[in-house]
């Protein structure tokens, strides 16, 4: 392995996520390898002045630095879906939605109705049918012969 793959598992280190096989590889570049020895004493020594700095800023610097951001421009269609409109036009929209279900549902229930005396059309048509198969009288058929030879 290179020293750059063992720098990034002394960040891995650093960070408590480097697994014990990995941590003995590491350990074991470390007593032989003096430049990467530098580069752990030096990248500990970072984490802990950004530990210190830290503390250093006031709880209120996010909030001006966030008031301090120039304002975006925000598009039309952007605008146009976070302007709150007027309730009248709520509903409207509404009005109109609720309209729309009720016609369809009452030609729903037309279909519905229309499919249901379909339905009893085909029953009674189905009883007729059966009636008169069964009135008619038994057929006998007898056989005939018609030879004249």
């Amino acid at each position: 392995m290179k020293c750059d793959d063992y720098e990034l598992f002394i960040h891995d280190f650093l960070d408590n996520e480097l697994d014990k096989e990995n941590q003995k590889m590491l350990f074991a570049h470390l007593s032989e390898c003096e430049n990467c020895g530098k580069y752990l004493t030096t990248t500990v020594s970072i984490n802990s002045v950004i530990a210190e700095d830290k503390n250093f800023f006031p709880a209120s610097l996010d909030e001006q630095i966030f008031n301090n951001l120039p304002k975006e421009k925000i598009s039309i269609f952007e605008n146009f879906l976070t302007v709150k409109l007027p309730a009248y036009f709520a509903y409207a929209l509404v009005a109109i939605i609720l309209l729309l279900s009720f016609t369809l549902l009452s030609e729903v229930n037309k279909y519905k109705d229309e499919l249901h005396q379909t339905s009893v059309q085909l029953k009674e048509q189905k009883r007729t049918v059966e009636l008169l198969f069964n009135s008619l009288p038994p057929v006998e058929v007898h056989p005939v012969l018609h030879n004249n030879l």
